[in-house]
């Protein structure tokens, strides 16, 4: 199951253990979209489909995603490749640990910016459930108003997070991505076209010439701050450049 493929009968709640402290971030968004917070069903489908792929092989597999670490503080800054999810569960675990209040920050770091490139639903259970970023964030990140409902947002109903402060927490920069597409040809329906990654975008051929198209997709990066960490951590997510397109299909 693709997002904006959700079955009539959803087994994700009813399968998630009784005791909400051991859910998992997939099972937390699946409760709270079935209790009325309808802005996350994008969300919700996206993680589902990411639950049912790693038990069935013969499904369509989420792509890899890739996470570059920065870290930095008052002698310099480092980069780290944190693109294998154990490795940054493991490093989130130890960052989240409770410290004791005489405790000096060893490292001197003043602060870390995790940067998620193509986002697959793995990446958003582990940095949602070990980080308690708000789901909105990852709904407002990966919807697409302009593929219709598959990928809309209803923003009439309550956010999960109705705390003003914790809405501030995030926030998104969209803009237009012009590119010449490749593997479309005359065969191909140009009204209906996606980018290839983890989630869609939807293209537009805004001009032709020849045989090349112009193409426009809307680009979206988006950013969560943790500040009540110390140092306080930065999760910013974007999508891959794109050249490939696909036809837009219901999965």
């Amino acid at each position: 199951m693709r997002p904006g493929s959700r079955s009539r009968c959803c087994n994700t709640c009813s399968m998630a253990p009784p005791d909400p402290h051991r859910w998992t971030y997939t099972d937390y968004v699946c409760f709270l979209r079935s209790h009325g917070f309808h802005n996350l069903a994008c969300l919700d489908d996206y993680l589902r489909w990411g639950a049912e792929a790693r038990q069935n092989s013969s499904m369509h597999q989420p792509q890899r995603s890739t996470s570059i670490l920065l870290e930095f503080g008052t002698a310099g800054f480092r980069t780290s490749d944190l693109t294998d999810p154990s490795k940054m569960r493991l490093l989130l675990r130890e960052w989240t640990k409770k410290q004791p209040t005489d405790s000096t920050n060893p490292q001197n770091v003043q602060g870390r910016i995790i940067m998620v490139n193509n986002i697959n639903p793995e990446m958003v259970d582990t940095l949602g459930g070990i980080l308690n970023i708000e789901p909105a964030f990852f709904a407002s990140h990966i919807a697409d108003p302009g593929l219709g409902v598959q990928g809309e947002i209803n923003t009439g109903s309550p956010l999960a997070s109705t705390n003003l402060r914790h809405q501030k927490q995030f926030f998104s920069l969209e803009y237009p991505c012009a590119f010449v597409p490749s593997n479309c040809g005359k065969e191909v329906d140009i009204d209906k076209l996606y980018c290839k990654g983890n989630y869609r975008r939807r293209v537009v051929v805004c001009s032709k010439h020849g045989k090349q198209k112009i193409a426009v997709a809307r680009r979206k990066i988006s950013f969560y701050m943790k500040k009540t960490l110390d140092p306080w951590i930065c999760e910013y997510t974007h999508q891959p450049w794109w050249r490939q397109c696909s036809a837009l299909i219901n999965f």
